[in-house]
């Protein structure tokens, strides 16, 4: 466990055991939790509103370790966070016009996954994950929660396309895998793609989520990619 999160451990384990406790505190930090949580689209109601049940849970356990962000990075030990996320934010402003060329999807896993911090390279996620004891989780979004702090981007060649599925092959490692990609993406077989992919859960379906909006990479072939990772040795 890196530093960040031990020290952030000590805040929320001495608030918890704290004696003395102000009952105003508590209930504005109740009801600022609630307001946070009812802007949070449920698992149920992104299935009801037609979302695939294992995006919605993927969707909705990702939207968790944002709002954790949120809360969490105005404590001293994760400042640095915060003034990282408001500087970028500030620079990409994702969905927002004039058109950005970072989505809200790859800007919010970008911020909360992957931006890793001193030492011990500490992320929001690695941090929540930290908290996960604290937490009183299912234990599927336990296992969601794990699964999002292990993805990454990667390069895909498309395959083969059927509605919101694709077969995808991964550039450098062969591994061949269908997705379901429900951003609206219409791919066409022999196009590379850039996207972050989440594998399916514990006796569950077969088929992987696209987590991002997928970016398609034009004027350059699979050989082209090969030989540019071979060049610089990634």
């Amino acid at each position: 466990m890196g530093k960040m999160a031990v020290r952030l451990k000590q805040i929320f384990d001495k608030e918890v055991q704290e004696k003395v406790v102000s009952l105003e505190a508590m209930m504005r930090a109740k009801q600022q939790a609630a307001q946070n949580l009812e802007t949070m689209p449920s698992v149920e109601n992104l299935i009801k509103d037609g979302t695939d049940p294992l995006h919605a849970i993927y969707a909705n356990t990702l939207n968790l370790i944002s709002l954790f962000g949120e809360e969490a990075t105005t404590l001293p030990p994760l400042h640095p966070i915060h003034d990282f996320w408001c500087k970028w934010q500030d620079i990409y402003q994702p969905s927002s016009p004039p058109m950005s060329p970072i989505s809200n999807s790859y800007f919010t896993c970008w911020t909360m996954l992957d931006a890793a911090f001193g030492e011990d390279k500490e992320t929001v996620g690695t941090c929540f994950m930290s908290l996960l004891d604290r937490f009183r989780l299912d234990p599927i979004q336990a296992e969601v929660a794990r699964n999002l702090n292990q993805s990454r981007m990667g390069l895909y060649e498309v395959l083969q396309c059927q509605g919101q599925f694709f077969e995808l092959r991964e550039i450098i490692t062969e591994k061949r895998l269908t997705a379901n990609i429900c951003s609206g993406y219409q791919g066409s077989p022999g196009q590379i793609i850039f996207i972050r992919l989440a594998p399916p859960l514990a006796n569950s379906v077969d088929y992987y989520v696209g987590l991002t909006t997928p970016y398609g990479l034009v004027n350059q072939t699979k050989e082209d990619w090969i030989r540019y990772f071979e060049r610089y040795a990634i």
